[in-house]
């Protein structure tokens, strides 16, 4: 009769066991190989909701008219490296980065990200 018992507990252990180890199937995938912030709200959505406006949550930003609507961030002076002049500028509502050597323009640089906040930004531009 114990035997009979040690049996019907073994296999109830191993269906509980078996159970509780089969993952469950993520249904959101990310296609581009990015999540961002955005996909912790499905889980912790009153944390991101604290989070998200503070100056942790806007570390990295899109630069986009908004954000320099938002911040009023003022053009910057020509900036001399390796004989070359850098110069942040606003068109159209967005921030480029030109680049001259003497007047003429080289090149112009669309900057698409921020890193940083409240007291210093960092912009990042693609440079290719």
């Amino acid at each position: 009769m114990a035997a009979k018992k040690f049996i019907w507990l073994s296999a109830i252990l191993y269906f509980i066991l078996t159970i509780s180890c089969v993952q469950r199937k993520n249904e959101q995938v990310a296609t581009d190989g990015f999540a961002g912030s955005g996909s912790c709200i499905q889980c912790h959505e009153r944390f991101y909701k604290l989070w998200a406006p503070s100056w942790h949550g806007k570390a990295m930003q899109p630069v986009h008219a908004g954000f320099v609507k938002e911040y009023g961030l003022p053009e910057s002076g020509p900036m001399k490296i390796e004989g070359r002049l850098y110069e942040i500028v606003y068109q159209d509502s967005s921030m480029v980065m030109l680049e001259k050597e003497g007047n003429q323009l080289l090149k112009e640089y669309p900057v698409q990200w921020s890193l940083g906040g409240r007291n210093v930004f960092t912009f990042l531009a693609p440079l290719e």
